[in-house]
């Protein structure tokens, strides 16, 4: 991923859609584009500050799966990366038997404003 402004647009199950812009700066392109045993050490940091634990991981060339536990929620995440600029996330939720699904669509727009 390439440092920049980016919108996500993020679809909730009920199908309502949020848009939301932000800057991910040099330092986080760092960290999301390290080894794979950097990005998993650093999404397990993370997840250390919310008490949820990382229980499947996998990093390879464009798509990043991984399974997490917070308390009783269980969530998958696939992304799939299209070049540095685009990406894909379906997110599921199950709580309680209950699975909810959510997809986010993000793309770089250009350069942060301001200093960075």
């Amino acid at each position: 991923m390439r440092p920049g402004m980016w919108e996500s647009a993020v679809t909730a199950a009920s199908g309502q859609t949020a848009t939301r812009s932000s800057c991910f700066k040099p330092a986080n392109a760092a960290m999301s584009n390290g080894s794979p045993a950097v990005v998993r050490a650093e999404t397990e940091k993370a997840m250390s500050k919310s008490a949820c634990t990382l229980k499947d991981f996998n990093l390879d060339s464009n798509t990043l799966t991984l399974t997490m536990v917070c308390g009783t929620t269980t969530t998958h995440q696939e992304t799939k990366f299209h070049g540095g600029d685009s990406f894909e996330t379906t997110t599921t939720n199950t709580v309680g038997g209950v699975t909810k699904l959510t997809q986010i669509k993000s793309r770089r727009t250009g350069d942060c404003k301001g200093a960075e």
